[in-house]
C-alpha cells in the first residue's frame, strides 16, 4: 500500500500523515502477531501441559488482535479512498 501511495504521489505534505498511519498500521499488527506467534512456541514447547496463564494470555491476545482488524483493514482502506488506489 504504501508503495503504491509513494510510487503515485511521493512524499509530499499531504502524504506523509498518510505513511505515518500506514506505519503505525503495520507496527501495530506486527507486534500483535509477533506475540501471537511467541504464544504458539511457548506452547508447542509445554506440551501436554500448558499453564492457565499463558492459555489467558493468549486469549487476551487472540480477543486484542480479533479486535483491531476492522481498524486496520479501515485504515488501509482510507488511504485507498483518499489518493484512489486499488
Amino acid at each position: 500500500m504504501a508503495y503504491k501511495l509513494d510510487e503515485k504521489l511521493g512524499e509530499t505534505d499531504i502524504t506523509l500523515p498518510f505513511f505515518d498511519e500506514l506505519q503505525s498500521t503495520t507496527e501495530d499488527a506486527r507486534n500483535s502477531l509477533s506475540k501471537l506467534h511467541n504464544l504458539q512456541l511457548m506452547i508447542a514447547e509445554s506440551q501436554p501441559l500448558i499453564t492457565p496463564d499463558v492459555l489467558r494470555f493468549l486469549t487476551q491476545s487472540i480477543e486484542y488482535t480479533a479486535s483491531r482488524l476492522p481498524a486496520w483493514e479501515r485504515s488501509i482502506e482510507e488511504v485507498k479512498l483518499e489518493f484512489e488506489l486499488s
